[in-house]
């Protein structure tokens, strides 16, 4: 098999495509719009949170909650890693370390809420 050196070839015909030019330019406008919008939405979202109004708090709460869900997910995730794959290695954990075990049974403090007051 024989390599053949195209250079800018590819790009030539590329360009010279209209459905590409067409793409391209809608690729490109997409692109421009997308960024300018959402910035003016994160800038205003940010100056709605930093004024002195009633109810920053509830805001700022619900705009950071996305942080803490993958914390979360994360967490039930490496609890049954190492509660479920690896039994013996989080038995020798729990064993070595009760006080940051935290059991999640039917009467934790997820399942009765009242448990936590």
């Amino acid at each position: 098999m024989v390599l053949k050196k195209v250079g800018f070839t590819n790009y030539v015909t590329a360009f010279n495509d209209p459905t590409f030019l067409d793409s391209f330019k809608f690729t490109a406008l997409f692109t421009v719009v997308s960024v300018v919008v959402i910035n003016c939405i994160g800038f205003g979202l940010a100056l709605l949170v930093t004024t002195g109004m009633k109810g920053n708090n509830l805001l700022r709460t619900i705009f950071f909650m996305p942080n803490l869900i993958g914390g979360l997910i994360l967490g039930f995730i490496w609890q049954f890693i190492f509660t479920q794959v690896f039994a013996g290695l989080g038995n020798v954990l729990h064993q070595r370390h009760k006080h940051y075990h935290c059991e999640l049974s039917s009467s934790s403090l997820v399942n009765i809420p009242s448990n936590g007051i």
